[in-house]
């Protein structure tokens, strides 16, 4: 199966249905099929087979259309993080060697003439005004005739390149194959049961890996619900408007919705299932939320694995709530053809229960990073992708995330995983949010600094916190300094940008 075959079937099964649905838009699956195929031929005649297509927008209907249309052409789709400064966007324009920008007129401002733009043939830009030197996106597709094979492609090729956060340096592009798109696209199905006459309620931002899980709802038939990007009063209003019968949330997300004070009598009952991933939630707020949804199901995966590859049903989450409530921290056991293992620095399998690095092994995977072989060689060792996650798996093959690798610190020769502090910390009254990282120092080698939000009026200090660690850590992993800040820096998904942490003292 290739990309472009799911708008293609969508639209002769469910021609007349609702694909997407805006505020002010509504889709059907044979308008999105017909505006895929014009921009598939518009692409096909400005550019060559294998050339790179980048598309820098907000959640909209036309990230669809080049989801589609771009891949179908034989051309690799680059999604670029709106949220990036304009600098970075060039560098990664650049790396990438895209020929096409595809980009919303309100996010090309600082663009224009910035260094790396040189090889773009052409800019096909959307939403309203007048072109700002490029070429209006629906005067394209107007022009373009919709008729035409969608050409047969290589499973192996390349439909996609998803650039990393980057939050340990400069972002890798995952190039990401037909192929791991359609199993990726039949797991998701399964994994969020997807089914004809659905709603589906979409918060994530689709430059994000979360946009390949929405092709697997189109896969069925299902109506996304598509808001620009998330908000969490407007959440619970599109909930009571469109009354979605599933959605998804980032543990962010999520805490930012149960905060709000009509979050207790807002109308939720049309959601028949919860998702929620991006990083670990914490157990409390995962409980309430079974509560409230019922049907909670969460996994692990991140770009480099195009789908999640593990999975926590519904049915462990029920059981979490009635009492095994460690269940609430593991992010499920490994996926049908999904091959999930633990291993050592030297690769080795750990004995079970013992830490070291989440590894993959199936079809979603990465084919590797756009010109970075040294890179891939490291991610891909032995066949397997080394995601950089430290994690324990228990004998019914349940996994646990420790910590990410690369934030891991070592302090007087202890290794120190400040996703345990962090979730200590959090449970302070009057914290709102915290981090924690390792700060360089003489004698000790690292030692453990937390970064925290306070709560408006909390009247929170230092010693408070650090206090508030003695019943629940060893003395070595309590912070050795606390800074309170406004707030944490975050990227798209909510992920704490820690690098920028690092050397900060407020």
């Amino acid at each position: 199966m290739q990309v472009g075959d799911i708008v293609r079937r969508a639209a002769l099964v469910h021609g007349r249905r609702p694909a997407i649905v805006t505020d002010d838009r509504r889709v059907t699956f044979a308008q999105l099929a017909d505006r895929s195929a014009r921009l598939r031929n518009a692409v096909t005649a400005l550019t060559r087979p294998g050339d790179r297509v980048a598309i820098l927008a907000r959640n909209r209907p036309e990230y669809f259309e080049a989801l589609y249309g771009v891949t179908g052409a034989g051309r690799s789709l680059v999604l670029l993080n709106y949220r990036l400064h304009p600098l970075e966007l060039a560098a990664i324009l650049g790396a990438s060697g895209a020929t096409l920008l595809i980009a919303e007129r309100s996010l090309l401002d600082g663009l224009s003439g910035a260094a790396g733009l040189e090889q773009l043939a052409a800019t096909f830009e959307l939403g309203p005004g007048a072109p700002a030197g490029g070429t209006d996106y629906e005067d394209v597709l107007a022009a373009t005739d919709p008729t035409g094979t969608w050409p047969r492609l290589e499973a192996s090729s390349t439909a996609c390149i998803i650039y990393t956060s980057g939050t340990t340096g400069f972002p890798k592009g995952a190039m990401i194959s037909h192929r791991a798109l359609g199993m990726s696209c039949l797991l998701s199905a399964l994994i969020y049961e997807a089914r004809p006459g659905d709603r589906f309620l979409a918060n994530f931002p689709m430059c994000h890996a979360s946009a390949f899980q929405l092709l697997a709802f189109h896969l069925q038939g299902v109506e996304i619900i598509l808001p620009p990007a998330f908000d969490a009063e407007q959440f619970l209003t599109l909930v009571e408007r469109h009354r979605p019968t599933k959605t998804g949330l980032a543990p962010t997300m999520a805490r930012f919705v149960t905060g709000l004070s009509r979050y207790a009598t807002a109308d939720l009952s049309s959601i028949e299932q919860l998702s929620y991933g991006g990083m670990p939630m914490d157990p409390a707020l995962a409980a309430g939320l079974v509560e409230r949804f019922g049907n909670l199901v969460t996994g692990f995966g991140q770009s480099e694995s195009t789908a999640l590859v593990t999975m926590l049903s519904p049915a462990e989450h029920r059981r979490a709530v009635a009492g095994e409530e460690h269940l609430l921290s593991s992010c499920g056991a490994a996926l049908p053809f999904t091959e999930v293992t633990i291993r050592d620095d030297a690769g080795e399998l750990v004995p079970t229960g013992q830490a070291g690095e989440l590894c993959v092994r199936g079809e979603t995977l990465m084919t590797g990073y756009w010109h970075d072989p040294a890179a891939t060689e490291v991610a891909l060792a032995g066949g397997v992708l080394h995601t950089g996650d430290v994690a324990t798996m228990d004998a019914d093959g349940l996994v646990y995330l420790v910590d990410r690798k690369k934030d891991m610190l070592i302090s007087g020769g202890q290794n120190i995983y400040p996703r345990q502090i962090e979730s200590v910390i959090a449970a302070l009254p009057g914290v709102a949010d915290v981090a924690v990282v390792g700060q360089p120092d003489p004698v000790w080698g690292e030692v453990v600094v937390a970064f925290v939000v306070a709560r408006p009026g909390a009247g929170l200090g230092e010693q408070d916190i650090i206090d508030g660690c003695t019943a629940g850590l060893a003395g070595y992993k309590k912070p050795r300094a606390v800074h309170f800040v406004d707030d944490l820096p975050r990227n798209a998904l909510g992920k704490v940008v820690k690098q920028s942490l690092r050397g900060r003292r407020s």
